[in-house]
C-alpha cells in the first residue's frame, strides 16, 4: 500500500507541475479563442468575469471609417454567449469620429460599464453602461452613454474604472500631462463630493504624465498607477487618494511616489493591493543591453520599496527574446503574484502571450509550467492587455492577435495551486474510506452547495448539487489513480484528493 501510495503522489506531483500554467483544453477545444468584430483591428483591453462565470472582454474595433467601442462576451466554455445581443458581440458608436473603449467593470447587479474615450472636435472621456443581454441602459444618463470633457489640445483617455461599494463608478485615465481620477454617481452624473466638483487632477511636474490602472484599498483609499517623465526617460509613478480625493499625505508625505527600475527609460502599466495592503506595479525597463524586460515593483502601504521582495523592492525578468512588455498584474488568493503582457521570440520578430508567475518574495515560482513562464502563441503577433482569475482558480487572458487584422484573443490556463491545492484550514471536511475501490463518503460540519471531481489532467470527471452536509458519491466506472474533489459550501471551497485504488 505504501509504495503504491508513493507512486501515485510522485506521479500527481510530475504531471500537476506540468499542468500549471497549461492551455485548458475545455475551453474551445484547445484553450484558445479569437473573435472577429470589424472590418479591421479588433483591439481588447480589458477582461471582467460575471458572477455566473461568463468571461466579459471590452475594447474597440475598426471599421471602414472609424473605431467604435466593442464588447464580448463569452460562455465558460469559450464559445461566444448568443444571450448577449443575440451573437455575443456589441459595438457602440459613442461619437462621430473616433471611440476606444479600454477597461471594464462588472456592478453587482450584473450591468456590464465600458470606458474609454470618444473623439470629435475635442478629446472626451466616455463612458457605456450595457445591461446584462447587452442592450444600452438608458437609467445611465438617459442614453446609456456618458463624456466628460477633457483637455481641448491632448488625447484624453479613461484607461481604469473601479466600482465603490456604494456603487459610485472612479474613472482614472491621463490627458499627457496629469493624472486624472473623476467619479461618478449611479446614475451617470459626477458626484460633487469628491474634490467638490467630481474630478481631481494630479501633476508629477513638467513632463508626461500616463496614468493607466487604478484600484480600491479595503479603507476606501485610490490608488493610481502610470508613468512619469520626460521624451527620454520615465520612472514608475503612483498616486494615493483619500476617498474625498484629497492627496493621502501618509503615503510618501506628498500622496506620489516616483521609482526608477533602471538608469533607463521603463513604464507602468497595471497595479495591484495585496491582502496585507502592499502594492505590486508592473510594466518593462530597459536594461543596459537596451532590451526591454518585464519589471515589477513592490511598495509597502507607505509608498516606500518593500526590501523583502527582491531584496530591493524591484525586479526584472526577461520572458522571452529582446522585447517583453508587462501590461496587467493579478494577486492569488495565496500571494502569488501573476504578471502578464507579451514577450517576443528569441529568435523572429513574432510576439506572444507572456504570463509570469512569483512567489510573494519576488522569486520565480516554478511550479507554473516548470520555470515559472508561459508564452503562448495564436498568430505572428499576440499580446496580452488583461488578465482575471476564476472562481476556480484558473486564469483567463484577454489581449488581441494578427491575422491580416487584429481581432481578440482570448486564452484559459489550468491552475492547480489554487485550483487543487488542499488548503490548510480544512479540518472539518473528510472522506471515508480513502483509498477507495470509488464508493466514498463526504462529510463537512457545513452545508454542502456542490461538489465537483477533477483527474489528474483537469477535467471534471464528475460535478453534482448537494443540500446537506453529507453526500454518497460513487467512482467506481473510473481507472485507478488520483483524483481531486472540490467542496463549495457558501463562499469556501475546499479541495482534497482522494484515491481510487
Amino acid at each position: 500500500m505504501k509504495c503504491t501510495l508513493l507512486f501515485l503522489s510522485m506521479a500527481f506531483c510530475g504531471i500537476a507541475k506540468a499542468q500549471i500554467g497549461s492551455l485548458d483544453l475545455s475551453f474551445d477545444s484547445d484553450g484558445k479563442v479569437t473573435t472577429d468584430i470589424e472590418t479591421k483591428h479588433d483591439v481588447a483591453k480589458s477582461i471582467a468575469i460575471q458572477s455566473d462565470g461568463k468571461i466579459v472582454v471590452a475594447g474597440f474595433s475598426e471599421n471602414s471609417t472609424d473605431r467604435d467601442f466593442s464588447v464580448v462576451r463569452y460562455n465558460t466554455n469559450g464559445s461566444l454567449d448568443n444571450t448577449f445581443d443575440s451573437d455575443g458581440k456589441v459595438t457602440t458608436a459613442v461619437g462621430s469620429s473616433s471611440d476606444e473603449g479600454y477597461a471594464v467593470a462588472i456592478q453587482s447587479d450584473g450591468k456590464i460599464i465600458v470606458a474609454g474615450f470618444t473623439y470629435g472636435s475635442t478629446w472626451d472621456l466616455a463612458l457605456v453602461r450595457y445591461n446584462t443581454n447587452g442592450s444600452l441602459d438608458n437609467t445611465f444618463d438617459s442614453d446609456g452613454i456618458v463624456t466628460t470633457a477633457g483637455s481641448n489640445n491632448a488625447i484624453t483617455a479613461i484607461k481604469s474604472i473601479a466600482i465603490q461599494s456604494d456603487g459610485k463608478i472612479l474613472a482614472a485615465g491621463t490627458d499627457g500631462s496629469n493624472y486624472y481620477v473623476y467619479r461618478y454617481n449611479n446614475n451617470g452624473s459626477l458626484d460633487n463630493t469628491f474634490d467638490n466638483d467630481g474630478k481631481v487632477i494630479t501633476s508629477f511636474g513638467t513632463g508626461t504624465h500616463y496614468g493607466n490602472s487604478m484600484v480600491i484599498q479595503s479603507n476606501g483609499k485610490i490608488v493610481v498607477g502610470g508613468t512619469f517623465g520626460d521624451s527620454n526617460f520615465a520612472d514608475f509613478a503612483l498616486v494615493r487618494y483619500n476617498s474625498d480625493g484629497s492627496l493621502d499625505n501618509t503615503f510618501d508625505l506628498d500622496g506620489k511616489v516616483t521609482t526608477s527600475v533602471s538608469s533607463a527609460d521603463e513604464r507602468c502599466y497595471s497595479i495591484a493591493i495585496q491582502s496585507d495592503g502592499k502594492i505590486v506595479a508592473v510594466g518593462y525597463s530597459n536594461t543596459i543591453s537596451s532590451n526591454k524586460d518585464f519589471a515589477i515593483v513592490r511598495y509597502n502601504s507607505d509608498g516606500s520599496l518593500d526590501n523583502t521582495f527582491d531584496l530591493d523592492g524591484m525586479l526584472t525578468q526577461n520572458v522571452g527574446g529582446t522585447k517583453d512588455y508587462a501590461y496587467s498584474v493579478l494577486i492569488q488568493n495565496d500571494g502569488k503574484i501573476l504578471v502578464a503582457g507579451y514577450a517576443n521570440r528569441p529568435i523572429g520578430s513574432y510576439e506572444d502571450f507572456a504570463i509570469i508567475r512569483l512567489n510573494s518574495d519576488g522569486s520565480t515560482d516554478t511550479s507554473f509550467d516548470g520555470d515559472g513562464k508561459v508564452t503562448t502563441s495564436f498568430f505572428t503577433k499576440s499580446q496580452i492587455n488583461a488578465i482575471a482569475i476564476q472562481n476556480d482558480g484558473k486564469i483567463v487572458a484577454a489581449g488581441y492577435t494578427e491575422n491580416s487584422y487584429y481581432e481578440f484573443a482570448v486564452a484559459r490556463y489550468n491552475n492547480l495551486t489554487i485550483g487543487f491545492q488542499e488548503p490548510l484550514l480544512d479540518k472539518t471536511l473528510s472522506f471515508f474510506p480513502n483509498p477507495t475501490s470509488g464508493k466514498f463518503t463526504v462529510s463537512i460540519d457545513a452545508i454542502i452547495s456542490k461538489i465537483e471531481i477533477y483527474n489528474l489532467f483537469g477535467e471534471n470527471i464528475y460535478q453534482s448539487t448537494v443540500s446537506g452536509s453529507k453526500a454518497e458519491i460513487d467512482l467506481g466506472y473510473q481507472t485507478k489513480g488520483v483524483y481531486f474533489i472540490k467542496v463549495y459550501s457558501g463562499q469556501t471551497i475546499l479541495t482534497k484528493k482522494i484515491v481510487i485504488e
